[in-house]
């Protein structure tokens, strides 16, 4: 869902992850405080870096990627084929 989200819109999902970060994170520190250390250990951190950086470079990601994937694969070809012969 976040994925799709974010290439629809990128400059909407930077506002929704802003307050979905918040939103989770105030969320987080009552309920881990309640509940147990551990999880407060692991969900802060994982909550903050998963909402905060994730997200951009989640979105940013998905769609640079596709580009590089093809020009990629022939390259990786190509460089096999002469080494190969060469040897």
């Amino acid at each position: 869902l976040k994925i799709t989200q974010c290439s629809s819109g990128e400059e909407e999902d930077d506002s929704l992850a802003e307050e979905y970060a918040i939103g989770i994170s105030s969320d987080i520190t009552p309920s881990d405080d309640s509940e147990t250390k551990d999880d407060l250990s692991i969900s802060p951190p994982l909550s903050e870096t998963s909402e905060m950086e994730p997200i951009s470079v989640v979105c940013e990601i998905p769609e640079p990627k596709p580009i590089p994937t093809p020009i990629s694969a022939p390259e990786l070809t190509t460089t096999p084929s002469p080494v190969s012969p060469v040897s």
